[in-house]
């Protein structure tokens, strides 16, 4: 049997089925039209039998007709068909997951994706190009990837005709489903891979509208994720603690609802520890001694610290907007005498409004001869990261 829908939080249908009978019975009927959004009213969107309240899984100003319009332009570039459709054989293959009513559906990513690349693409017309191209490359790549591995382990094609889908569908819902359709494992991989890039630009345009909309001057460039106000911003998704998607592991633990499971830890403590980490020190010098980035920001949804993002938010009532970390980033970076590095560090989950919470921080920083001011990994190593509450409050 499938979850029982809808999933709702405070009263709100957050995330609903659009098939037009009980989960869980055979067939599945749907086909290749329902992976292209479908707008169900000015805050909701269908995609792929599944329906989203885009206020909750996006953001509280999002609406239907934006990411529909997010998906139009993408779609103009890259086949958003099939690049939707590996995400949704996993969700659907979730729906066996006992507890698929308590996490966040793979799926979502797509719509997330649609929206904040249409808010992006308002900002600055002559420079959006950059970006543009950025994001397509690497949907393309991750295409490649899935038709080449489908060719090859199958010798079928993207199913073209609803009967192909439904055929593939009744497949995947049958026991070792998954597998008999495009050699399992391979196919966990290359679902994992797309996360990962589609989180990696959702981040990017993410942060980028975010800025935009508090009324900071927003720009692209070749060379650098963002420009804020004129400082080149390079943004970080980190991955340290996301579940693969695999024949065993199943969904991804990213609870819904401001609820959070674990010990008791400080923020504090949780975040250094990801930020101090060997491969979280590779990502930050590489952003910084590299790219030469003026302010870092981090996207750690993908980390344990999300949830104590959401433990602090919830359990104090706090206001955690990006705005005020911003702000504290923008003034620190401006400073011609000073020996840190600003850094924010955010973390989003699904609640009744899709929620954001963002803190400001220093990373400690070194001089190079030409007085350029660099990252100084070694006093990173060893050093405990602290958070300004301060700074992220209004």
């Amino acid at each position: 049997m499938g979850p029982s829908f809808p999933i709702s939080i405070q009263g709100r249908n957050v995330i609903d089925s659009d098939f037009s009978f009980p989960l869980g019975q055979q067939p599945l009927h749907i086909t290749t039209s329902d992976l292209v959004p479908r707008i169900v009213n000015s805050h909701e969107i269908a995609i792929g039998g599944f329906r989203f309240d885009v206020r909750s899984i996006i953001h509280r100003s999002a609406s239907a007709d934006e990411v529909f319009d997010g998906w139009q332009l993408l779609s103009s570039k890259v086949k958003m068909e099939k690049v939707t459709l590996p995400l949704f054989y996993a969700t659907v293959y979730e729906l066996a997951e006992p507890d698929f009513a308590e996490h966040e559906p793979i799926l979502t990513v797509i719509p997330r994706l649609c929206f904040w690349y249409q808010r992006a693409s308002a900002i600055d017309s002559a420079t959006f190009p950059f970006k543009r191209k950025e994001v397509i490359s690497k949907l393309r790549g991750i295409l490649n990837e899935a038709e080449q591995y489908r060719k090859d382990a199958t010798n079928s094609s993207f199913p073209t005709t609803s009967s192909a889908l439904q055929a593939e569908l009744n497949g995947l819902l049958a026991p070792k489903g998954l597998h008999k359709i495009l050699g399992g494992k391979k196919l966990f991989d290359i679902v994992n891979n797309e996360e990962l890039a589609i989180s990696d630009c959702s981040s990017e345009v993410m942060y980028a509208a975010l800025a935009k909309g508090v009324g900071l001057n927003v720009s692209f460039h070749r060379l650098h994720d963002i420009i804020i106000e004129g400082l080149p911003v390079e943004v970080k998704t980190h991955h340290s603690r996301l579940l693969p998607f695999t024949s065993n592991e199943g969904v991804r633990k990213f609870i819904i609802g401001g609820q959070s499971g674990g010990e008791d830890i400080s923020l504090d403590d949780e975040l250094s520890n990801f930020l101090t980490s060997k491969k979280s020190i590779q990502h930050l010098n590489k952003a910084i001694n590299i790219q030469n980035g003026k302010i870092v920001i981090v996207n750690a949804t993908y980390t344990s610290a999300r949830s104590e993002f959401v433990r602090l938010s919830s359990s104090k009532n706090l206001c955690l907007d990006v705005k005020n970390p911003l702000l504290h980033a923008i003034e620190l970076a401006k400073k011609t005498a000073h020996n840190e590095i600003p850094m924010i560090v955010s973390a989003s989950a699904i609640d009744f409004d899709y929620m954001t919470c963002s803190l400001a921080a220093a990373l400690p920083g070194i001089r190079d001869t030409l007085g350029n001011i660099k990252l100084d990994t070694q006093k990173l190593e060893k050093s405990a990261i602290k958070f300004s509450f301060e700074n992220a409050l209004h």
